[in-house]
């Protein structure tokens, strides 16, 4: 689990981030990005039911992309991290290769 003020938490500041945020996509992800003011960047991770039906495959892909940005280095926005579609294996591969494209690792 992320720190809690590198947490974008509440539906409002979810909504900002897709209302204004810019848009880039990858095989497997969506990052939508909006500079904040705070010198911290601060992430949500949003996989919808649309994705998968099983809160658990939601629940694993959240941990997984979690646990992936936690070695990269992450600039000073507000980031949403979409999931478009489940790999078929290998999540943790799958994710941080998109991951990477986006963020250097630390």
């Amino acid at each position: 689990m992320l720190p809690r003020k590198h947490r974008l938490t509440g539906r409002r500041a979810v909504e900002r981030v897709y209302q204004i945020g810019s848009r880039q996509g990858g095989q497997f992800l969506f990052l939508r990005q909006v500079a904040n003011r705070s010198n911290t960047p601060r992430v949500a991770v949003v996989v919808a039911t649309a994705v998968s039906k099983k809160a658990t495959q939601r629940n694993r892909a959240k941990r997984v992309i979690r646990a992936i940005l936690k070695d990269l280095r992450l600039p000073a926005a507000d980031l949403v991290v979409s999931v478009r579609h489940l790999p078929p294996d290998n999540w943790y591969q799958f994710f941080r290769k998109d991951l990477v494209r986006w963020f250097p690792e630390r």
